[in-house]
C-alpha cells in the first residue's frame, strides 16, 4: 500500500512566522513517543494536537521574544548542555547522539531543541530576576517574624547520632565520662 502524505499548510502565524500542520504532527510524535516509553496513555487526538499547537505558539513567541531582547546561546553552552545529559544518562556524547538518531530525531534537531530550551531559561531566568527585588528590611522582617513564631522553649528535637570527639589517648574514665555526657544530652 502507498503511503498517504498529509499536505502541510499553515495552522497558526506568529509574529509572522507561521506553525505549520507538519510542525504540529512532528511535536505530537515525539511526544506521544515520550508517553509510550513512559507507560501513559495518548490523549484524545482533537485535545492532544489543540494543546501541541498551544505549545508551540506560546514557545515560538517567547523564544522571539528571546531574540528581541537579545538573548543568545552560544555553541559552548549546547555542547555542555549535550555533555551533562549524557553524564547523567552514564554514556559518552557519541552514544547520546547514537540514542537520539535511533529514537528518530536528527542531531541537528536535538541541538536545535536543546537551544531552544536554554534558551526559555534564561529569558525565564532574566525576566524573573528584572521584576524579583527583595529589600534587606524585608528579610529582616521576615527573619524576625520567623523567630517569633518559633518558641524554642517548646521546640523538640529528635536527634538519632550525636559524635562525641573522644581522643585517643582518652583513658577509660575520659572514656566513660563522655559516655555518660552523650547519653544525657
Amino acid at each position: 500500500t502507498p503511503a498517504t502524505t498529509q499536505a502541510d499548510y499553515i495552522m497558526a502565524v506568529v509574529n509572522s512566522e507561521p506553525i505549520t500542520s507538519g510542525d504540529v504532527r512532528e511535536e505530537m510524535s515525539r511526544i506521544a513517543l515520550q508517553l509510550s516509553q513512559q507507560g501513559r496513555p495518548l490523549p484524545e487526538t482533537k485535545v492532544f494536537a489543540s494543546e501541541v499547537l498551544e505549545n508551540l505558539i506560546n514557545r515560538k513567541a517567547q523564544l522571539q521574544h528571546a531574540l528581541d531582547v537579545g538573548v543568545r546561546i552560544e555553541e559552548s553552552a549546547i555542547n555542555q548542555a549535550e555533555q551533562n545529559i549524557a553524564l547523567q544518562n552514564q554514556f559518552d556524547v557519541a552514544e547520546l547522539h547514537r540514542r537520539v538518531v535511533r529514537d528518530g530525531v536528527s542531531v541537528k534537531q536535538f541541538r536545535a531543541t536543546l537551544s531552544d530550551q536554554i534558551t526559555l531559561q534564561r529569558l525565564r531566568e532574566r525576566e524573573v530576576d528584572a521584576r524579583v527585588r527583595v529589600s534587606d528590611q524585608e528579610v529582616e522582617q521576615y527573619q524576625s517574624e520567623q523567630q517569633s513564631v518559633v518558641d524554642l522553649t517548646k521546640l523538640q528535637l529528635n536527634l538519632a547520632h550525636i559524635l562525641v570527639a573522644v581522643p585517643e589517648s582518652a583513658t577509660d574514665v575520659q572514656v566513660q565520662a563522655l559516655r555518660v555526657r552523650a547519653q544525657r544530652s
